[in-house]
């Protein structure tokens, strides 16, 4: 038979071992919470459903973007956005895959900058889920436009992307309450953050080539940081994407994208986005200055 002093030894370790998964991995996840989900997202966006955004590129206004929240039938909720690019800066925003496909770049008959819109809608259920997605990019004066959509089984995803000539259809897996988006698109808001939170972030772009369409991003909420927003200054959570490498984002890639989000409403105020060697930035209008500014209409996808 064991002796007294073995089984209270056995005893110790079990208690030791489960005192430091508490410490280290419940406790935690307790103070943290639960990460944004498209349920709290969407609640929080139809209180101020309609958003106006200013976008810059090196300090230099490319045009207006503008989202909003619609609760459909069936208790569907539908996020749209639209992005209006005044000038398109070629060299800088699009892939020379594009090019390659579409022939867009024609300097001596458009020179260095087009117009160019995007659109999409995310399709949120009554449970939280997002069901599916659509974008479309459009530039002025040519004639093509790419069109992806989406839908979601499950943890499958089913995509499509259709341009003038081709069509490309994929599958790919998508982790549990991950939050798909859509890369021009601007979150506008992330209720309940707390510092320490992560989640994952697949990104779609009809920029992205036909056959790998959604690129795999891990979110953190790195800290708190005061910016200035409507003249005032703003205590903000600070949340920074890095490509996901199936390790521990503690490896610390650099970031090819960052939001600034008020902490008492989880109002994304500011946000960046890395695209090719350019950083897109997006800055919520103030309510006077969306009165002030027309923003463009959503058109029903």
């Amino acid at each position: 038979m064991y002796s007294r002093w073995f089984n209270f030894t056995v005893v110790a370790l079990w208690l030791a071992a489960m005192t430091w998964l508490t410490w280290v991995k419940i406790i935690p996840r307790i103070r943290e919470g639960e990460p944004p989900s498209y349920q709290t997202i969407a609640e929080a966006q139809r209180k101020n459903p309609v958003v106006g955004w200013k976008m810059l590129l090196g300090g230099k206004h490319l045009g207006t973007a503008v989202s909003e929240a619609r609760l459909v039938d069936d208790g569907l909720t539908e996020i749209h956005s639209r992005v209006h690019f005044d000038s398109l800066p070629l060299r800088e925003l699009l892939p020379a895959w594009l090019d390659a496909v579409l022939g867009l770049i024609d300097e001596q008959s458009l020179g260095d900058d087009l117009s160019m819109d995007t659109t999409s809608v995310l399709t949120i259920d009554p449970l939280g889920r997002l069901t599916d997605f659509e974008s479309t990019l459009a530039m002025e004066p040519l004639d093509n436009s790419i069109k992806l959509r989406g839908s979601i089984e499950g943890t499958k995803l089913k995509m499509n992307v259709s341009m003038p000539g081709m069509s490309r259809s994929t599958e790919a897996y998508i982790p549990p309450n991950a939050l798909i988006t859509d890369s021009f698109s601007p979150q506008a808001q992330l209720p309940g953050l707390r510092q320490g939170q992560a989640w994952k972030v697949p990104v779609y772009s009809p920029l992205r080539p036909p056959n790998s369409p959604m690129e795999m991003y891990e979110a953190s909420v790195e800290g708190i940081e005061v910016i200035t927003w409507g003249g005032r200054g703003q205590q903000v959570w600070l949340v920074e994407y890095r490509r996901d490498s199936g390790f521990s984002i503690s490896s610390r890639a650099k970031p090819q994208g960052r939001l600034w989000v008020r902490r008492d409403d989880g109002m994304v105020l500011k946000q960046q986005l890395l695209i090719m060697n350019s950083t897109l930035t997006f800055v919520r209008m103030t309510e006077q200055e969306a009165e002030e500014n027309p923003l463009p209409e959503i058109e029903d996808l």
